[in-house]
């Protein structure tokens, strides 16, 4: 992909085209980041949602539609809607890190732990990602997504 770019010199603009890369989808690091580092790259990194699978590699996601967007914030929104009426265990968006018990770790577009799940957290947990896997995960396929991959996410 290439951008042309006007560069302006002495009043006569000239076009330049620019080839913007594709950054990796993946990251291999060699030894795999401990789950305090992974979340302090994800934390120093915060514009890009990453996720790692059970082998260690980092999964680079990019940025929703604006359609992806919209359907994420419905699914949130009627999941919140539900937690309101039941009052039993939490609930969380797509920016909630998970570290799940394969060594994993993800962040599903909507996530809900039980009543017994949220009574084993103390204040300080929520200051990280969980060390849980949720009860209940909502993922939104957008275009972009493999349906192999979200199987196996």
């Amino acid at each position: 992909m290439s951008a042309n770019v006007p560069i302006h010199q002495a009043e006569q603009p000239i076009n330049v085209a620019l080839a913007i890369p594709a950054l990796p989808r993946t990251l291999v690091l060699d030894p795999p980041l401990t789950d305090e580092e992974f979340e302090q790259l994800c934390m120093r990194n915060e514009l890009a949602k990453l996720e790692r699978t059970k082998e260690g590699k980092i999964i680079v996601n990019a940025l929703a539609a604006a359609g992806t967007g919209d359907a994420n914030s419905e699914i949130n929104e009627q999941l919140r809607r539900w937690w309101k009426q039941h009052r039993r265990g939490r609930v969380f968006d797509s920016s909630t890190g998970f570290f799940l018990p394969d060594g994993s770790s993800m962040g599903p577009d909507a996530a809900y732990i039980t009543a017994d799940q949220a009574a084993s957290l103390r204040s300080r947990d929520l200051d990280h990602f969980l060390h849980l896997a949720p009860a209940f995960v909502i993922e939104l396929r957008s275009k972009s997504d493999s349906p192999t991959v979200m199987k196996q996410k």
